[in-house]
């Protein structure tokens, strides 16, 4: 599937790429709902995370081992992607569109197998149930005419973001009637588009272009939804890298980040572009980490909190956003 033109390997993107980073656990052992896939040849790479939708998906099923609709529909959408990327990680694409709809050929090619499986019992619940749900936030990332092209592919409420020395930004918007990102910690907004085996989805689109060093991260709602504002996510990322020595102890240090915070799955997948070394991106960061504590971040026991992260937001905003104000692709 997809386009068969093959290219020559990219130097390029060898001296660009640093590391892959990931990291997920279930909220009960054995019964998670998240998953992901990442990879990196000599000339690509590729961070996804998919989060099955636990409420839509809620039916289980006796021809999949009793698991869940959202259990099983994460995990086929991630191996969906992970056999798109073995079979297509050098082929050349057109724009992102085209690259979404081949991807899309492997999902529908992966439902195909597994919802004859999934209509055996699909009267059991409610109408509202949808069979295999589940979100997928995709970057994938190449090397085209000396540039260093991050291509979006996304559907639900899993994020992809780009962070570099200018702060946090999200580069996939949620799929939800709620799009600021504040405000939707505070009303959780339903989702309104994700994947599933009736086909009544979308995939969404996106590209932009690297201009500096950057990090690019996937993740479910499990490591941001529970925070208490944008600004503490950036910050608590920040915090952990900076006073972390290794990469081992970064991934540790994430882990303990999100178990303390998240009620919920979490998946999170992050790409290092640029930077060349891991103390380089420690380096590289720790300005920013200092300004983040001093301008954004406010002190919950502070008078008046909400009220005071309502008006920080209002400036951090700007550069969060920035990627969001442009029609996808």
């Amino acid at each position: 599937m997809g386009n068969n033109k093959r290219t020559e390997e990219s130097s390029d993107f060898r001296k660009w790429f640093d590391t892959i980073i990931q990291l997920d656990k279930p909220a009960r052992e054995g019964l998670g709902e998240d998953s992901f896939y990442c990879v990196r040849t000599s000339r690509s790479a590729l961070v996804s995370v998919c989060d099955g939708c636990g409420g839509l998906g809620a039916r289980t099923y006796p021809g999949m081992s009793g698991h869940t609709g959202a259990y099983m529909a994460s995990r086929l959408v991630s191996g969906a992607v992970r056999d798109w990327y073995h079979d297509n990680c050098k082929s050349s694409w057109t724009n992102v569109s085209q690259l979404s709809g081949s991807i899309n050929a492997y999902i529908s090619s992966a439902y195909a197998v597994c919802d004859p499986y999934a209509k055996e019992n699909q009267r059991i619940r409610g109408s509202l149930m949808r069979r295999l749900p589940t979100t997928l936030a995709l970057a994938y990332v190449e090397s085209a005419e000396g540039k260093l092209v991050v291509n979006l592919v996304w559907a639900g409420d899993s994020r992809v973001y780009l962070l570099d020395s200018t702060g946090l930004s999200q580069l996939t918007q949620d799929d939800t009637a709620v799009k600021d990102a504040l405000e939707n910690l505070v009303n959780d907004s339903p989702m309104n588009n994700v994947i599933a085996a009736d086909g009544n989805y979308r995939l969404n689109t996106a590209s932009i272009h690297l201009q500096k060093p950057a990090l690019i991260i996937a993740c479910t709602d499990g490591c941001f939804s529970y925070m208490q504002s944008p600004m503490d996510f950036e910050y608590s990322l920040l915090k952990t890298l900076v006073g972390s020595e290794t990469p081992e102890k970064f991934k540790a240090g994430l882990a303990e980040c999100f178990d303390e915070y998240a009620g919920d799955d979490y998946a999170f997948s992050l790409m290092s572009l640029g930077f060349g070394t891991y103390n380089a991106t420690r380096k590289a960061f720790a300005q920013r980490c200092q300004h983040m504590k001093e301008k954004y971040v406010v002190n919950e026991s502070a008078d008046d909190y909400h009220s005071k992260v309502r008006e920080s937001w209002q400036e951090y905003k700007i550069n969060y956003e920035k990627y969001l104000n442009r029609e996808t692709v």
